[in-house]
């Protein structure tokens, strides 16, 4: 919406929304001037309003509410007046939030059907596929990883976490909910997989080293007390 003003001419291109409702009409910002708002007046009450505003513009008269700079038009028909924000300090009344979307109470089938998936994957994880995943693992990999027991564990945390993260947000769609629940599982239990792996092979790794070491480090702590012993003389 534009207006302009009768003293300057100028145009003010006011916001997308107003910003705050009174009972005798509503105010909206102007993006372009930071302090400059528009008050635009009831179309019922326009027509005895103007008279008062141009007299208040004028310094003949006064109105209630923020003294007025000077009104406005839109299409030449007088709509309200501009004031300064700064000294406007009427509490505003803010427009109503949008309502947040609502549970549909689909939530009880997305858990069943995930929950049904869950079980489908951990008895097939526990009963055949930790043994095909694990194949090249070594003895110690397998042994930590419980026959992919962490692995299930992880995945059930993953994929409830994720569906009453979907829940707090809105979604609602079984079908999204349900891969996404299948995705979280899948992913926390390779996650865990993998980490267990990599723990395992570190500690395997450092205990390799150590044990190659030691053999050098033995003969060097004898070799170096053989020497302060034939530096004292054999004493």
């Amino acid at each position: 919406m534009v207006v302009s003003g009768m003293k300057t001419g100028m145009s003010y291109v006011l916001g997308k929304k107003y910003v705050r409702k009174e009972s005798d009409g509503v105010i909206y910002n102007v993006p372009q001037m930071p302090h400059t708002m528009i008050k635009i007046i009831n179309k019922d009450q326009r027509t005895t309003r103007e008279r008062s505003v141009i007299d208040a513009v004028n310094g003949v008269g006064s109105i209630l509410g923020p003294e007025p700079l000077e009104p406005v038009y839109e299409h030449g028909r007088f709509v309200g007046y501009a004031f300064q924000e700064d000294l406007y300090d009427e509490d505003p009344v803010m427009p109503p939030e949008p309502p947040k979307p609502q549970s549909s109470g689909n939530w009880g089938i997305n858990f069943l059907v995930c929950a049904c998936a869950g079980a489908a994957a951990s008895l097939w994880l526990f009963y055949f596929g930790f043994q095909a995943i694990s194949a090249g693992f070594s003895p110690e990999m397998q042994l930590f990883n419980f026959r992919g027991i962490p692995m299930i564990l992880v995945g059930w945390a993953a994929m409830i976490a994720i569906l009453l993260y979907m829940k707090k947000e809105g979604a609602e769609h079984v079908v999204t909910a349900c891969v996404a629940g299948i995705l979280a599982f899948a992913l926390g239990s390779a996650l865990t997989c993998g980490a267990i792996c990599l723990l395992v092979l570190l500690v395997e790794t450092a205990y390799s080293v150590a044990m190659a070491l030691l053999p050098t480090v033995v003969f060097i702590l004898i070799l170096v007390y053989l020497v302060k012993y034939l530096l004292r003389g054999g004493r």
